[in-house]
């Protein structure tokens, strides 16, 4: 289904680079489609993040407009009755544990890791894209196994990839009337139009019956909340909609120091500068500082010299491109009691599923989620992973077709085996023996414990004010007043292997215009003071421990000191 087949609304485009105010003139537009008493005004965004922003702009709690990101838009739709009926799985999105437990699942095709990992990205990108409306999209027989294996995965443990959300919710709303006219608009707004996918592009046409307004970067962005942006979307529409009203923004409305760097990034990827409209020249700083702890230490000295002219902690972002660096300063900016928050929750990692001790943390998790839902296949997956991951992995191989013949997921199969009322496999099965005892032992752990859980979802603890620790990519979108960009060092901002050349070719260049739109969007989210740093000297074993690209090797106290150069990427600051 293409999004017009069902609206033909007027579309109208903002079209414009970083702080163009392309959010600014939808906010104007829903503004107006609401004080002509429009019955309802929808505004979606690309991310949860940017819909609190938009809320907080809007400010009346009585207004008609409607904020939501695409993310909880899509949630609702497959929340419907009507949607598991159609999609025959709950939209209970996959973490990254699961994605893990996900992707072990799937090595008993006997693919070779790498290779199983490509054809895993290619599908859910395709799932993005849309490109299984084509039933030739999969060539291959091997492409074809791994596709169907990782939908029967996810139906037996009822749950859902992040990449094909609004793929699944846009299936619905096409296929199911009444879903479809409950959640159409007579006016809807879109704010960053590229940063989503294929899938939620069409979604939110698919809403629109009169009006749709729409806010889109002129420039290639990074992922914010959808794994695979469609950056042809806009050059998609106009296609399909030759008389969309398009209007070009070409104003920057920041600091003149900052758009003189997004200026020279847009000319060398050979698009048109911008023209300042912010009568605060700004400031722009580089400091490179001895070593590794020196520069945490500069770091910390910049935050509280800020907050002691008044600036707000929650105004104060730091940027770093390597996870250890991050690391390193989160622990100095805890211990000298200044909070850090992030934009998301640190990813966990299972390193050892036998590893009782290392994984009581996440044991404890998914006992929290079966004591509020007993029936959480996902959880309940989870679960079985942690043990003897192997043995109970050839269980799970074991149970999935009888599973889905009958129509049952995880949970509801293995109390089915229990009882001897699954066709096809009895309990005594050494193949399903580890498995079983496995679950066992965690309906023993729900009986022993207290019905009502530890953790309070209606009441959450308060959160204090901190400072943002991020990578460039999750920067995209925010503004802060103090902007750090730390560890601005070849070998973290760019890579070592692309300082010393090798990556070569279209690789090169597209990691190339990566960087570019990262330090462009660090520019834009600096809205009054930018700050670069970095250390020029570390020990030659943490050099090599980090990937860092050395410059020459120095012998200090008996110690081998490797010399670090500052970004290539610092002569477009300057």
């Amino acid at each position: 289904m293409t999004a017009c087949e069902n609206t033909h609304p007027h579309i109208t485009l903002f079209l414009g680079g970083p702080a163009c105010g392309k959010t600014t003139a939808l906010l104007e537009e829903a503004h107006k489609a609401e004080s002509i008493d429009q019955p309802r005004v929808l505004f979606i965004t690309a991310c949860d993040r940017n819909c609190q922003t938009i809320k907080s702009h809007i400010g009346t709690i009585d207004s008609l407009i409607q904020v939501t990101s695409i993310q909880n838009l899509a949630r609702n739709i497959l929340n419907e009755p009507e949607a598991h009926e159609i999609i025959g799985r709950s939209a209970r999105i996959l973490d990254s544990v699961e994605e893990g437990i996900l992707f072990e699942d799937m090595r008993s095709l006997g693919i070779k890791q790498r290779r199983l990992r490509g054809l895993c990205s290619f599908i859910q990108r395709g799932w993005s894209d849309l490109a299984d409306e084509d039933e030739r999209w999969l060539q291959t027989l091997e492409e074809e196994l791994v596709a169907q294996r990782m939908r029967e995965n996810l139906q037996l443990v009822d749950g859902m990839l992040r990449s094909e959300l609004e793929a699944c919710a846009l299936r619905v709303v096409s296929q199911c009337e009444r879903i479809r006219n409950a959640y159409q608009a007579p006016a809807v707004l879109v704010d960053d139009f590229t940063l989503m996918g294929r899938a939620s592009q069409q979604l939110v046409r698919a809403l629109a019956t009169q009006e749709l307004y729409m806010a889109a970067s002129d420039a290639p962005g990074m992922p914010v909340a959808d794994p695979y942006p469609f950056e042809r979307g806009v050059k998609e529409l106009l296609e399909a909609s030759p008389d969309t009203q398009t209007h070009a923004l070409h104003t920057c409305y920041r600091p003149t120091t900052s758009v003189s760097i997004i200026n020279k990034l847009r000319t060398e990827a050979g698009r048109a500068p911008l023209t300042a409209n912010d009568e605060r020249k700004g400031t722009i700083e580089t400091h490179y500082i001895g070593g590794f702890a020196e520069e945490q230490e500069a770091i910390l000295r910049t935050i509280d010299a800020a907050h002691a002219q008044g600036t707000s902690l929650s105004r104060i972002a730091i940027v770093g491109a390597n996870g250890v660096w991050r690391a390193t300063i989160a622990r100095v900016l805890r211990s000298n009691n200044i909070t850090v928050t992030t934009t998301k929750p640190t990813r966990m990692r299972i390193r050892d599923y036998r590893d009782a001790e290392a994984n009581k943390t996440l044991e404890c998790k998914t006992l929290e989620q079966l004591s509020r839902d007993p029936e959480n296949a996902l959880a309940w997956r989870t679960w079985c992973a942690l043990g003897d991951y192997l043995a109970n992995s050839v269980g799970i191989d074991a149970l999935r077709a009888p599973a889905l013949r009958a129509g049952l997921t995880l949970p509801q199969a293995l109390n089915a085996l229990l009882a001897g009322k699954l066709d096809g496999l009895c309990a005594n099965d050494p193949m399903v023996e580890g498995l079983l005892a496995r679950y066992r032992a965690g309906l023993d752990e729900l009986h022993a414990r207290d019905a009502e859980a530890t953790y309070d979802p209606t009441n959450p603890p308060a959160e204090r004010e901190g400072v943002l620790l991020c990578n460039p990519r999750e920067l995209q979108g925010q503004t802060f007043d103090l902007v750090i960009f730390g560890g601005f060092v070849n070998g973290f901002f760019p890579s070592r292997a692309w300082c010393e050349n090798e990556v070569i070719g279209t690789a090169r260049t597209r990691e190339a215009q990566l960087y570019q739109t990262q330090l462009a969007s660090v520019a834009a989210s600096a809205t009054n003071r930018l700050v670069f740093t970095g250390f020029t000297t570390c020990s030659l074993e943490t050099a090599e421990r980090l990937d860092l690209c050395v410059e020459r090797i120095r012998l200090t106290r008996g110690i081998r000191m490797a010399t670090i150069s500052p970004s290539a990427f610092l002569s477009l600051i300057h």
